[in-house]
């Protein structure tokens, strides 16, 4: 058979008779039309697609008969792959790991070709799945694959992947989990036993927000853990190189930024929530005997604002619902909501405190 895109297809038929034109069928359909000379042979030049081709001809005394003409099968080559590959988009800089890719099976194909244009990857496998070896100085890349067979490689399917950043953030204290010395307890369930795991105080949402325009959020990790120490360990995308606000989010607690834009033109980047002078506005509460500063508690309904509408939640939960456990309305984490939790907010609700953003 011929390959799909090869070009020259001939019709096996030599032509005795001045101007007979030959219709190229593709699976019934006529596809183009060529008209010859006396003794030429039929031979179309075009690149065709899969399938099967068969012949028909005529002249100005009708349908000429090509009973028994060649059929000619064009062998197509391999898709692309329609699921794309499975398997990890990131690695971590400097640190060497290994990762399984997967393809499927991909139609028409006989054989894989798989490749790498970053460096410091070690590809091992030659079917639908392969394992590659990230080495410590690997680089990004795109991870293809090709489907091959007897009539050439097939469109290639790309998976990008980057090498991740390490967002390391400091002395980020809740103020309804605060201890003392700059250290956090534990939040908690409704049995009073720790939600998260040893010296997890709770979790965090952490944004980077566009240096140029604060409302535009360019990426979001969720579910960052904090540690009862005031730190926390976000994997941002390799792909993110700009000078970005960084935000954090916490379920009960006031947002704050940082108070400039920081740059993540490196691969590890630190930054620091522990001083007014840290936080954009200085929005941050001093609490303890050393003079610590925490992050406002009391932002339930999660609206920017600690008010009186937050209290009133807080009242509602622990005097109608009676609810208890691991939820917003119980901000000093011991897992039962009371009138406890509400003194965070009374405290300050009359002042109404806001979140500050740029």
């Amino acid at each position: 058979p011929y390959c799909e895109n090869s070009s020259g297809l001939p019709v096996g038929v030599d032509n005795s008779q001045r101007g007979i034109t030959y219709n190229l069928v593709l699976n019934g359909v006529p596809t183009m039309q060529k008209v010859t000379g006396k003794g030429s042979a039929i031979s179309f030049g075009n690149q065709y697609l899969a399938g099967t081709y068969t012949v028909t001809a005529s002249n100005f005394s009708g349908t000429i008969d090509m009973t028994g003409n060649v059929v000619n099968i064009i062998k197509p080559l391999p898709t692309i792959s329609l699921n794309g590959i499975n398997g990890p988009d990131s690695f971590t800089p400097g640190t060497a790991s290994t990762a399984v890719y997967d393809v499927g099976d991909i139609a028409n194909a006989t054989d894989y070709i798989w490749s790498y244009d970053g460096t410091g990857a070690t590809i091992t496998g030659t079917g639908t799945s392969v394992t590659v070896d990230f080495s410590a100085t690997a680089t990004n890349g795109h991870l293809s694959v090709m489907g091959h067979n007897g009539c050439g490689d097939g469109a290639a399917t790309l998976l990008s992947i980057l090498g991740t950043k390490k967002l390391r953030l400091d002395s980020v204290i809740l103020e309804g989990l605060y201890v003392e010395g700059g250290l956090m307890k534990q939040a908690s369930d409704k049995n009073g036993l720790p939600h998260w795991s040893v010296d997890v105080a709770d979790h965090l949402t952490v944004e980077l927000h566009d240096s140029a325009d604060y409302s535009t959020n360019v990426y979001t990790a969720y579910d960052v853990s904090l540690g009862t120490n005031g730190t926390a360990n976000a994997t941002i995308p390799g792909n993110y190189n700009g000078r970005y606000y960084i935000t954090i989010r916490h379920r009960n607690s006031l947002v704050i930024v940082c108070a400039n834009p920081v740059s993540f033109a490196s691969d590890v980047i630190t930054q620091s929530f522990g001083h007014p002078s840290d936080v954009y506005g200085g929005r941050l509460k001093s609490v303890g005997k050393n003079a610590d500063y925490a992050i406002y508690a009391g932002d339930v309904n999660q609206d920017d604002i600690i008010d009186l509408s937050d209290v009133s939640i807080i009242f509602n939960v622990y005097t109608i619902q009676i609810l208890s456990g691991y939820i917003p309305e119980d901000i000093n984490g011991n897992g039962i909501i009371d009138h406890a939790d509400n003194q965070f907010i009374e405290l300050g609700s009359d002042q109404a405190i806001k979140a500050i953003t740029p």
